[in-house]
């Protein structure tokens, strides 16, 4: 694989050199420089892009099915490290921005309304431009790739497909056409002008429809949310410095790559206006479904305790768990605190022969603390006052109960701080009877 990268860098790297050959001759022989020459350039250059696109591909951007159950936990918060990765790869664009003031370039004035430009007058300038150029294609197909990636997540290929060449089309032909006005091969006019808009509002419409449906968005956690609110409107700040810094009049940026790419110079504005439009989608829309992020994660958790009690009662069932009892005991606790999301759980289960040992198990919580809560209601004041203790109170009703702790100027049951220390955050409890012939036998105990 990597063997492979290296060949497609190697053969993107030539199809550039050969284009910095054809600079240097067309620097020398000015009359092969026009229209044609430019869509010659633009050509190669778009291969060399392919193949780099190719390695990236190759080296960084193939991902880990999602299949197995370790990797499907990480799916959800897979588009929130995608958003994360854009903020690296948005502000290395700003940055490479900023190169043009690194190199000696040649500038050549002309009369108002464009006083400067940058003009290969000069072998070396040429040579600048065109090693700029190349580190300026390389981010832009990162950007490009990246781009696709996400839009690609949890979307149905077929559409998303769809809907990311009609934004490429309609890019294609912005490009084309900004490149022809500017060689002069159509007029300047109203109606120039007005075909120019146009596809720029055309641009701006398929952006809004590639982040009008984000299906990825409802899966991503409430920590997940709120990292995409921060990230989000970064990378939707640097992709507005981005397109600034690319699009702007009397930019070094602007002129170098104009003068460079006209063509893939209009992409790369297209692209980081996009994704202006694209992440502010994103940020509102993840600000107007943070709310609901709790109802949908309790579901979640609903549908994923039942798949857990199906698979676990199908366990028992196919093994020997039920002559372990304690084993059983353990896996029941760890069941209960689980799918009820509570902070500890404990159970103690009575065998008909009073002799034996009850079976007791306890998660998060330990036993002298579960006993005092079993005996004395310790940590509900209102309920110690009601019922003898919650032992007491299943035998004696054989039904489910359920203690809160309610906010009272009243002392506690055992005010000292030894033994009210201990449970002083649990603000409530549930206690299910556990049944044989009628007859209680213990107790499952679940508390937050």
């Amino acid at each position: 694989m990597r063997t492979r990268a290296v060949f497609y860098i190697v053969l993107g790297a030539l199809i550039l050199g050969a284009q910095l050959v054809l600079d240097l001759v067309a620097h020398s022989y000015t009359a092969i420089q026009g229209a044609v020459f430019e869509l010659v350039r633009a050509g190669l250059q778009g291969v060399a892009m392919l193949w780099l696109a190719r390695a990236l591909e190759i080296l960084f951007f193939r991902t880990s099915s999602v299949s197995r159950p370790d990797e499907a936990r990480l799916a959800a918060d897979w588009p929130v490290r995608l958003v994360q990765r854009f903020a690296l790869i948005l502000g290395a664009s700003v940055l490479v921005s900023l190169a043009p003031a690194l190199f000696t370039l040649s500038y050549r004035r002309f009369a108002v309304p464009e006083p400067f430009a940058i003009e290969p007058t000069t072998f070396p300038t040429v040579i600048s431009i065109d090693i700029l150029g190349a580190a300026w294609l390389m981010m832009l197909v990162l950007v490009l790739i990246s781009f696709w990636q996400i839009n690609l997540v949890r979307q149905s290929p077929r559409f998303a497909r769809r809907r990311f060449v009609g934004w490429a089309a309609i890019v294609g032909v912005l490009a084309l056409f900004a490149l022809w006005r500017a060689e002069n091969v159509v007029p300047s006019g109203a109606i120039s002008l007005t075909i120019y808009t146009v596809l720029v509002l055309a641009t701006a419409l398929a952006a809004l429809l590639l982040g009008y449906r984000l299906a990825w968005l409802p899966h991503a956690s409430r920590i997940g949310k709120r990292k995409l609110l921060a990230f989000s409107a970064l990378d939707a700040i640097l992709a507005t410095a981005a397109l600034v810094a690319f699009g702007g009049d009397k930019i070094p940026a602007d002129m170098l790559f104009e003068r460079y790419a006209l063509f893939w110079q209009m992409v790369a504005v297209a692209t980081f206006g996009t994704l202006a439009i694209y992440f502010a989608m994103v940020f509102f829309s993840t600000l107007f479904s943070l709310s609901s992020t709790e109802l949908v994660e309790r579901k979640s958790a609903e549908v994923q305790s039942l798949a857990k009690l199906t698979r676990f009662s199908s366990d028992i069932l196919s093994s020997e768990l039920l002559l372990d009892l304690p084993k059983l005991a353990e896996q029941i606790t760890s069941l209960a605190c689980e799918a009820t999301e509570s902070d500890c759980a404990w159970l103690e289960l009575h065998s008909a022969d009073d002799r034996e040992e009850p079976v007791r198990c306890y998660v998060g919580i330990g036993e002298r603390a579960a006993e005092r809560i079993m005996e004395e209601a310790e940590g509900f004041p209102d309920a110690g006052r009601q019922i003898d203790s919650p032992r007491a109170e299943l035998d004696r009703t054989r039904r489910p109960i359920i203690l809160q702790r309610r906010i009272s100027t009243q002392q506690y049951l055992f005010p000292s701080p030894e033994q009210a220390l201990g449970n002083k955050a649990l603000h409530s409890m549930v206690a299910v009877p556990l049944l044989r012939k009628d007859e209680v036998r213990g107790g499952l105990y679940v508390a937050k």
